[in-house]
């Protein structure tokens, strides 16, 4: 029980300062290509494919909804050409992420960040 909430914690802070670290790198507009719900560990989560250019380059990345029963329905929602903001690594692109708090208005669910 001990290693496993040890683990759990440590994995969290990881992802906190993941986040922290995103949150200082710019933002680039990105177009969403599809939309799925996807089975995972705790049951369904909506899983989303974009892609935005920097520099004329063009990358992509997805992001993951949090788990929930309603997944199928929330990826239902997001239609391909709709748009979220990234935030990617100065210097490569190719690492980014989509935060929450950058797309509260954008998406029907939260981002498991």
């Amino acid at each position: 029980m001990t290693r496993y909430l040890i683990q759990h914690l440590i994995e969290l802070l990881i992802r906190l300062l993941r986040i922290r670290r995103a949150r200082r790198w710019p933002s680039a507009d990105a177009t969403i290509i599809r939309a799925v719900a996807a089975e995972v560990d705790e049951g369904w989560a909506p899983v989303v494919f974009y892609s935005f250019t920097v520099d004329s380059s063009k990358y992509s990345g997805e992001l993951h909804g949090a788990a929930g029963i309603d997944a199928p329905k929330r990826a239902s929602e997001i239609q391909p050409g709709d748009h979220i903001a990234v935030r990617f690594k100065p210097g490569n692109p190719s690492r980014n992420v989509a935060l929450n708090e950058d797309n509260r208005d954008r998406l029907p669910f939260t981002i498991a960040e």
